[in-house]
């Protein structure tokens, strides 16, 4: 049907040749280019040297017929499945999936995913409850649970720590956002990224480290990014087997996990924070060779010290702040767009062949 429709299409033609450089194919029983180029389409609808009045109608009304048989076309493709959007939409009908979302890295990623088109479910933790309209007005634009349209943002209170809460968090946005189910197909999206930001820190002397602490940030930063990780592989496997019995492909799976620099050299009292983003990357890189066969990839990003209000509370004082970017070569702490810039890279299509990776956002503190 699409080539019938391309051969209906007026093209101007100079010589034999269109505009836009392609030689037009349309010939008559003799062989010859046939300047009319269409069809079944009205030979006085393409103008001829001298007629400046008719030519400007016909211009006229050439570029109407174009633009129907764009609209045909496009509406045909997406029949098709094969759904045209531009750049700045590349996520769109896409769910991402942020734990942590209401952070202030995780609001910088998931604003970024949202521009291009992507739906959230922002996973927050119970004592982010009572202020989760402040953040989410503060990172997103929005004083409620939603965005302008309902299907836009959702969040769900999730302690990512405990595998009933999040196998209750997934069940409900799969409901709400996923599943067939749902009382609007515009609001059914495809599970296609998870990103891993939550995360938990907490500074001491390596002998007077409580084994309690060192368990929450195992529990937290480890322990959580698994789970989730688990509960979204299951429904993406379920959605792309669902795609694959019918006629369109599946998008491809992301997991982005946040790492730290923290992960690849000792910090003074960060012992069990450097353990447990230590051991993020040993847990993305399995994820990533168990999973990339059946269509997701798993990668992490390492920034620096992030500037964001909390970096600022940490890292605010003047003397304490210059001191540790005296190690940073390009002398600056990472911005949160920096991070989400990393991470919506790795959540493109076109970055399927980067797979159990890691990204260093530090302005080079690692390699000092």
């Amino acid at each position: 049907m699409a080539d019938n429709l391309l051969s209906q299409n007026p093209v101007e033609t100079v010589g034999n040749t269109p505009k836009g450089g392609r030689k037009n194919r349309n010939k008559d029983q003799s062989g010859d280019d046939d300047k009319s180029v269409l069809q079944g389409t009205d030979t006085s609808l393409v103008p001829t040297v001298g007629d400046k009045d008719e030519g400007d109608e016909s211009l006229k009304i050439r570029i109407r017929l174009n633009l129907k048989a764009k609209v045909k076309l496009e509406l045909e493709a997406d029949i098709q499945g094969e759904i045209y959007q531009p750049a700045s939409m590349a996520f769109a009908r896409r769910l991402a999936i942020l734990p942590g979302g209401l952070g202030g890295l995780g609001s910088s990623i998931g604003k970024k995913l949202r521009e291009q088109g992507a739906r959230l479910a922002i996973l927050y933790a119970p004592f982010e409850a009572a202020r989760r309209d402040e953040l989410l007005h503060a990172g997103y634009g929005s004083a409620s649970g939603t965005s302008t349209s309902d299907t836009d943002i959702r969040t769900y209170e999730c302690d990512i720590t405990s595998p009933q809460s999040v196998s209750s968090a997934f069940s409900a946005l799969k409901e709400e956002m996923v599943s067939p189910s749902s009382s609007a197909a515009s609001a059914r999206a495809f599970p296609s990224i998870l990103i891993n930001t939550a995360g938990y820190v907490s500074l001491s002397d390596m002998e007077l480290t409580p084994p309690e602490e060192t368990m929450k940030h195992l529990t937290t930063n480890v322990l959580g990014p698994m789970l989730c990780s688990q509960a979204f592989a299951r429904m993406y496997f379920e959605a792309a087997g669902n795609a694959a019995a019918s006629t369109n492909p599946p998008p491809p799976g992301r997991i982005v996990s946040i790492s730290s620099q923290a992960a690849h050299v000792a910090l003074h009292r960060h012992g069990a924070y450097c353990a447990s983003k230590a051991a993020l990357l040993g847990l993305a890189r399995s994820m990533a060779s168990e999973w990339a066969p059946r269509g997701i990839t798993s990668n992490t990003v390492s920034p620096t010290v992030a500037w964001t209000a909390l970096g600022k509370k940490a890292w605010g004082e003047d003397a304490v702040r210059e001191a540790f970017l005296k190690n940073i070569p390009t002398g600056k702490f990472a911005l949160p767009e920096d991070v989400a810039d990393a991470v919506l890279f790795l959540c493109q299509d076109s970055s399927g062949m980067i797979n159990g990776a890691d990204i260093r956002v530090d302005g080079g503190f690692t390699i000092r």
